[in-house]
This record gives C-alpha cells, structure tokens and sequence, in this order.
C-alpha cells in the first residue's frame, strides 16, 4: 500500500509538472499530437477493440482445432420395486434407494465442413485488418482536430497581436487629437471620435481573449483531458507548400475509407464462401470414453457397470433444407455487390475530394502571397498618413480609413494563413498522411 501510495505521489505531481509547463512555456504542434494520444479515451477504445479482433483469429474461432469436452455426473432415487423372474421368485418392495453414476471424456474434430472454416479463417483476419484500420481512422481524426485546434488557437493569438498594436496605433491617433485639440487646431469632435474607436478597439481585445481562453479550455481537454491547463502555442504558421498534385493522386490508395472500403469487400467475399458450405457434406471424428454405474439396495441388479472407450466417424449432408442455404448464398452474394458498389463510390468521392481540395489549397497559397505584399503596401500607407494627421494634412476620416484599410489587411493574412494549413491538413487527412 505504501508503494502504491509514493507511485500515486510521483505520478500526480509529474502530472502538475507537465501541466504547469505547458501553462508557461509554447508547446509545439508535435508535442501536443503525442499527448493527445497518450491521452484520448476515444483512442484508448478503439485500441482495445482492435485487441477483442486480434484474440478472436486463431484457428479455434475458424472451425479447424478439435474439442475435448469432460462430463460427470451423480443422481439419487427411491423407487417402488415389483420384479417378477421366469424362476418365479417374486420382489416387491417400496422406498428402495438407488444411485447412478456416469463420467465421459469426449473428444470431436470436424474434418471436413465444406472449406468454411478456411473461409472463417481468412474472414476473421480480415476483421482484424479492420480493426486496425479503424484504430488509424481514430488516430487521424484525433490528429486532424488536434492540428485543427492548434491553428485555430495561433490565428486569435495572432488575432490578439494585432488588436494589441492597433490599440496602441488608437491611443496615439487619440494623443495627437488631443494636441491638435489644444492647440486650437482641431474641434474636440476628432478627439471623441478617436476615444470611441479606441474603446471599440479594447473591447474587441477582450472578446479575442475570451476566445482565445475557451479555444484553450477545448484544447487542454483534447490534448490532455484536463480543460482546466491553459496550454500556450506558438505565434506563427509555416505556409511553406508541402504538396504537389503528384503526390496526392499517388497517395489516394493510403486513404483509410479506401481501406476500409475495401477490407469490407473481401470480408463479403468469405462469408459468401461461408454460404456456399452449406451445399457441401460434413465429415467429422469422434471419440470417447465413458463410465457408469448403478447401484440398488434391492431388484433383479444390485449393481451395474459399463466403461470403456467408443470411436468412428460422422458424417451428414443436408439434402434439403427448405432453401435456405441457396437464399443465404443469393443474400451473400447481393452484399458483395453491394460493397463493390461502395468501394467504387468511396474512389470516386474522394477522388473528387482530393482534387478539389488541392485546388483551393493552391488558392490559399496564392491569396497568402497577395496578402502579404498588400500588408507592406497597407504599412507605409498607415506610416505616411500618421505623419499626416500629425501636421493636419488629412482629417480623422481619412486616417481611420487608411488605419481600417490596414487592419483588413492583416486579418485577411491572418485568415489566409490558417486557411492554408486547414487545406494541407484536410489534403494530409484524405491521403492518409497525418499518421507516417
């Protein structure tokens, strides 16, 4: 117990340690991956289930390893006895105590069941392949809304960083206002005005924080199951293109619904297998030994004994069973189409998917380019008119509207920027890709 307890001790506080890290110091995108999958419940289920589908293929579950089966048994009576022998004796008593005792070891092996247990065999390491697929299928969508949450949370610090520095951009325009104001240059209309935008400007701030507190609650429950580790990330998105249309359309067959798709269309073909079994006979061995005895306190047998060992084959076909094998082989064989079916729409969707997706992938790339040469031609034209407003050479309305046109600029950046890395992360996602 004291072991226990001092594993407990060491255990919690590692746990405050990382946590109180993760409050301090910016955690990667990798970092935070790996936690979330030391941590997902989610993931830990399905990991377990793929675990039930491993244990269930062997070769016992197929059909093909014998049975050895022990039995044993005692029962008790008290019977009415009325015997009467061709010596002419007679025996007629009541209440008379009995006792029969009986224990077999019995052993049966099928032979023969018309290859379905080869059919069960490779059906149920199909399971197992499915299994694990949809283990990677919970990885990915675990992955993906990490790296989704993640961006999301660098967008509204980034979001942050820029109401951070137009609010100093408000108060300067408002200290000029006031100057201008004082020295009579001004009516104190630009000097509300510039006030008024400035407390717009703070309580935009605000809501950005409190966004970026809940996305931090929703983040810290993904990565770690706790929403109440404000976990810090990094300040900026890497748009650097990481893919080509070469490699998507190579990819498309890592894609897990293809895999699934097509682990389903196989398990159809094994049951169909299974179906047609039943046209065939089954042949099987059987043995065993068996003891009984009897006992009577009075009758024609006192006492009764058989033991010994019984062996031979069985074998039985079944020439009509109101056709129920034929419609089960018929159902069988519906349901492989059906998943032929399935598996053509799953290429064809994704395929579509894919290409589309990269398209605007591209999209982004070139709007994130844009942007960034507007962002420069959006600050000297903010650098020049500040000068401006200083010396009275342009109004309020014009500064503000050359101030609105650069903060549009930054946000569309901003936006641009995570739009890129949701595209590659949806691209990743439909190639099969997240998890290498």
């Amino acid at each position: 117990m004291k072991n226990i307890k001092q594993i407990l001790v060491i255990a919690i506080a590692h746990f405050f340690a990382i946590t109180s890290l993760l409050a301090q110091n910016p955690i990667s995108l990798d970092e935070a991956i790996k936690l979330s999958l030391q941590n997902n419940y989610g993931l830990q289920i399905a990991r377990g289930e793929q675990e039930i589908a491993k244990l269930n293929n062997d070769l016992g579950s197929a059909g093909f390893l014998p049975q050895l089966k022990a039995t044993a048994g005692n029962t008790w009576a008290n019977n009415n006895i009325h015997q009467e022998t061709n010596t002419g004796s007679i025996t007629d008593k009541n209440n008379v105590a009995g006792s029969t005792a009986n224990a077999a070891i019995g052993f049966t092996w099928t032979l023969f069941d018309g290859t379905k247990m080869f059919a069960t065999h490779h059906k149920l390491a199909e399971l197992e392949k499915l299994s694990e697929i949809k283990t990677q299928m919970a990885i990915e969508d675990l992955v993906y809304r990490v790296m989704s949450q993640y961006y999301s949370l660098v967008k509204i610090k980034q979001q942050i960083t820029l109401s951070e520095s137009l609010l100093v951009l408000y108060q300067k325009r408002k200290q000029v206002a006031e100057a201008k104001n004082a020295a009579g240059s001004s009516s104190g209309l630009e000097v509300l005005q510039a006030q008024a935008d400035l407390n717009a400007q703070s309580a935009t701030l605000l809501k950005l924080k409190s966004q970026y507190q809940q996305a931090q609650y929703a983040f810290g429950k993904l990565v770690l199951n706790n929403p109440q580790v404000p976990v810090v990330v990094n300040d900026s998105l890497n748009t650097a293109p990481l893919i080509n249309v070469e490699s998507v359309r190579t990819n498309l067959k890592s894609n897990t619904q293809i895999k699934t798709a097509a682990t389903y269309l196989k398990i159809s073909d094994f049951t169909s297998k299974e179906a047609r079994s039943g046209y065939f006979p089954k042949v099987g061995l059987g043995a065993s030994y068996n003891f009984a005895s009897t006992d009577n306190a009075a009758g024609y047998l006192l006492n009764s004994q058989t033991y010994g060992p019984t062996y031979g084959f069985t074998a039985s076909w079944n020439l009509f069973d109101g056709m129920a094998v034929k419609r089960s082989v018929k159902s069988a064989k519906i349901q492989q189409r059906i998943m032929q079916l399935s598996f053509d729409e799953v290429n064809l969707l994704l395929e579509t998917a894919l290409l589309s997706q990269f398209k605007l992938y591209e999209s982004n790339l070139q709007i994130v380019t844009m942007e960034e040469q507007s962002i420069s031609v959006a600050q000297t034209a903010l650098t020049i008119a500040m000068e401006k407003y200083g010396l009275g050479m342009i109004n309020d309305i014009q500064l503000k509207e050359v101030q609105r046109t650069f903060e549009d600029a930054q946000l569309r950046l901003i936006t641009a920027r995570y739009d890129v890395k949701i595209s590659e992360t949806e691209l990743l996602k439909l190639q099969g890709l997240l998890i290498r």
